[in-house]
């Protein structure tokens, strides 16, 4: 594959709460959401990809933010501004675990 997609590592631990895994219960549709995307064949989208800017997020994990989005009965703009909001929580909450960090050095 030519493209350069981020890497997401579900497993990996960060500083607050833990890791991306911890945040939900086991049984939780997330799960068995991104279980069956990551079965799917995706070269066709990646191939497609044209490149430009920063590196993309990989098809696998938009297809089951999407995926979970309209199991859950939230379509177009909603999903998309709950996937914004999760971001920004995420992000916001990484950067005040990194301050922290930051403050022991």
């Amino acid at each position: 594959m030519s493209h350069q997609f981020r890497e997401i590592d579900r497993s990996q631990p960060i500083t607050l709460p833990g890791n991306l895994e911890g945040w939900l219960d086991g049984n939780d549709l997330a799960h068995f959401i991104v279980e069956v995307v990551e079965t799917l064949d995706t070269r066709e989208i990646e191939a497609a990809y044209r490149g430009g800017g920063s590196a993309p997020y990989p098809p696998k994990m938009l297809l089951a933010l999407l995926f979970y989005c309209y199991v859950k009965g939230i379509f177009s703009r909603p999903c998309s501004q709950i996937i914004y909001r999760s971001m920004m929580t995420m992000r916001a909450r990484m950067t005040k675990a990194r301050k922290l960090a930051l403050s022991f050095s």
